[in-house]
C-alpha cells in the first residue's frame, strides 16, 4: 500500500473513531464489562486448563503478565480460589456457573457489539452465539496455553542458546517476540473473526500488527509508571493498584478497538481501489 493509501485508512479510521464515539461510549464500557466479568472468566478459564491437565498454566501467565503489579496478580488469583472454592458448595453450584456463564456471554457480546458497530452490521442471532462464543473463548485459552509454552521457551533459548556475553542483549529481543506473536496472533482472530461480516484475512494484519506494536509500549511504560509511582503506592499502599489496574485496561481497549477500525478502514479502502482499477 502507498502511502497515500496509508494516509486515506488512517484518516477514515480516525473520523469513523471519533464520529462513533468509540472512545467515549465502548471503551469506558468494555473497560467495565472487562472487570465485572474478569474473576468469572478467569475461574472458568481455570477449570478449562484443570480439565486439560494445564491448570497452573494460567496462574502462572497471570503473574508474568501482571508482573509489574504482584499485588493485582495475588489478588486477582485469590479471588480466582476464593470463587472456585464457593462455587463448589451444592447449593450455590448451579447458581455460581449459571451466572458465571452469563457473565461471560454479556462481556463477548459486549465486544462483538463494539465491533459490529464499528462494520455497521447486526448483531449475531442469539441462537448462532451458542456455538460461536465457546468457540473464541476455547480459542482464547488456547492462544494463553500458547503464550506461556512460547515465553518459557524463549527464555531457555535466551539462557542456553544465546549465552555469550556479546550476544546478551538479544534476550529480552527474544522473549518480546515470543509474547508478541500470540498477541499479534489473537488480534488477527479478533478483528477477523468477531464482526458479524465477511472480513479480509489480509485487512487485518497491518492494524494487528501495529495495535501488537503499541501494546507492547503500553505495557513497557505501565511497568516504568509503577516504579515512577512508588511514593504513590506507599501512601495508598494496595487501593493504588486498581486505578492504574484500571487506566492501563482502558488503553488496552482503546488500542484494541481503534485497529479494529483501522482494519475496516483497510479493507474499505481496499475495496474501493478494486472497484476503481475494475472501472478503468
Amino acid at each position: 500500500m502507498s502511502t497515500k493509501g496509508v494516509y486515506q485508512v488512517f484518516k477514515t479510521a480516525i473520523s469513523l473513531f471519533v464520529k462513533g464515539d468509540v472512545l467515549g461510549r465502548d471503551v469506558p464500557a468494555l473497560t467495565y464489562s472487562t472487570l465485572k466479568a474478569l474473576i468469572p472468566v478467569l475461574a472458568l478459564m481455570y477449570v478449562v486448563g484443570t480439565a486439560l491437565g494445564c491448570g497452573t498454566v494460567l496462574e502462572s501467565w497471570l503473574r508474568v503478565t501482571l508482573e509489574s503489579q504482584p499485588t493485582v496478580a495475588d489478588y486477582l488469583v485469590g479471588f480466582v480460589h476464593n470463587y472456585l472454592e464457593n462455587t463448589r458448595s451444592q447449593y450455590i453450584l448451579l447458581v455460581g456457573i449459571i451466572l458465571m456463564l452469563y457473565t461471560l456471554y454479556l462481556l463477548v457480546r459486549k465486544i462483538e457489539n463494539t465491533f459490529d458497530r464499528i462494520w455497521g452490521v447486526p448483531l449475531r442471532k442469539t441462537r448462532h452465539t451458542l456455538w460461536f462464543y465457546p468457540a473464541i473463548f476455547l480459542f482464547c485459552v488456547v492462544m494463553i496455553l500458547v503464550a506461556y509454552a512460547m515465553n518459557v521457551l524463549a527464555i531457555a533459548l535466551a539462557h542456553q542458546v544465546i549465552s555469550q556475553e556479546y550476544l546478551g542483549t538479544l534476550r529480552p529481543i527474544v522473549i518480546q517476540i515470543a509474547t508478541f506473536i500470540p498477541l499479534f496472533a489473537f488480534l488477527v482472530f479478533l478483528y477477523a473473526v468477531v464482526p458479524n461480516t465477511k472480513v479480509r484475512l489480509c485487512s487485518t494484519l497491518w492494524p494487528a500488527f501495529l495495535s501488537g506494536i503499541l501494546m507492547a509500549f503500553l505495557q513497557y511504560f505501565y511497568v516504568k509508571a509503577q516504579f515512577a509511582l512508588a511514593s504513590y503506592n506507599v501512601i495508598y499502599g494496595s487501593l493504588a493498584a486498581l486505578p492504574l489496574f484500571l487506566l492501563w485496561m482502558q488503553f488496552l481497549w482503546t488500542i484494541c478497538t481503534f485497529g479494529g477500525t483501522l482494519a475496516y478502514a483497510n479493507q474499505l479502502h481496499s475495496s474501493s481501489v478494486e472497484n476503481e482499477a475494475d472501472k478503468g
